[in-house]
């Protein structure tokens, strides 16, 4: 009797999942760029077997520091604010995932720390300014939330892609059907999550992830008058910066934490499901969904 209980609860809760998931994709979703992105696809079509995912982590500098072989075949996918280094340039990024409303929002709800607002709020301007010089062809995606206005300045080489972003989840099935069709994706609770089911939907064969420490709790500090704060550190800072939590966040950052590895998870069960391929090449990383990959 429990066992049968336990079945028909995990039944009842994915299929209210799928049905809130359902209903979210059809009040916040956009059937155009479900559309345009699913253009794109055909349009890469065979360009690039590999990509390499390159997110923010300090290992990323494992890779930017040597040269990269086949770069002709390989894929580079940059995100967030990752433009705001010199290498930006050098590397030449095929794609970009910047989703993060501070994009197109002037306000960030999880800082009370004013000195971290000014930081984002100039970190955008300085993005915006470099898209202006991009001299190569480059996807850049956004959300469908964020408006395209944003990018009127930005270089002829920038081409700006919207995704659907609206969290899907539930039943496997059902939530592959609606990922396929372009309408949401696993909880894209961080970026990398964003541009890991990019790199799916796209069908490159194999993915790679760079940088990808995910390793916040190890930056988790509490001052002398019980303060907790965070030292947040990317590869292209040359010193971690100390930011403080709001009383009684830190709840909310250890569920972000959970979500973020809970959709690796689902990207993982994805990418299998259409025959794409993740390794894990972050040394030191703390996701475990995916196959650790040494080979560099």
């Amino acid at each position: 009797m429990l066992t049968f209980c336990k079945k028909l609860y995990h039944l009842t809760t994915s299929a209210m999942s799928f049905f809130i998931s359902l209903l979210s994709c059809l009040l916040f979703s956009s059937f155009s760029a479900a559309g345009k992105i699913k253009k794109l696809r055909k349009k890469l079509n065979g360009k690039f077997k590999e990509c390499y995912i390159m997110g923010n982590g300090p290992a990323l500098n494992d890779i930017l520091q040597s040269p990269m072989a086949n770069r002709e075949e390989v894929a580079l996918f940059a995100v967030n604010f990752f433009a705001l280094n010199e290498k930006f340039l050098q590397v030449k990024p095929d794609f970009y995932m910047m989703i993060d409303p501070v994009l197109w929002r002037d306000k960030n709800d999880n800082t009370s720390n004013e000195k971290k607002k000014q930081e984002i709020r100039s970190n955008v301007k300085r993005l915006l300014e470099q898209l202006e010089k991009v001299d190569w062809d480059m996807y850049f995606f956004i959300s469908n939330r964020c408006p395209l206005s944003l990018f009127k300045n930005v270089s002829p080489h920038v081409h700006v892609v919207q995704i659907n972003t609206t969290p899907v989840s539930g039943w496997k099935w059902a939530s592959h059907l609606l990922y396929n069709l372009g309408l949401g994706m696993p909880l894209p609770q961080n970026v990398t999550n964003a541009a890991i089911f990019a790199a799916i939907f796209l069908r490159f064969e194999k993915i790679y992830l760079y940088g990808a420490n995910h390793s916040w709790m190890l930056d988790l500090r509490v001052d002398e008058q019980n303060r907790i704060y965070t030292e947040d550190s990317h590869f292209y800072k040359a010193s971690e910066n100390r930011y403080y939590f709001q009383k009684g966040i830190l709840e909310i950052h250890l569920r972000c934490y959970a979500n973020t590895f809970a959709s690796h998870t689902a990207l993982d069960k994805y990418s299998r499901t259409v025959g794409v391929r993740v390794y894990n090449r972050t040394r030191g990383s703390f996701i475990d969904a995916y196959e650790f990959d040494a080979q560099q």
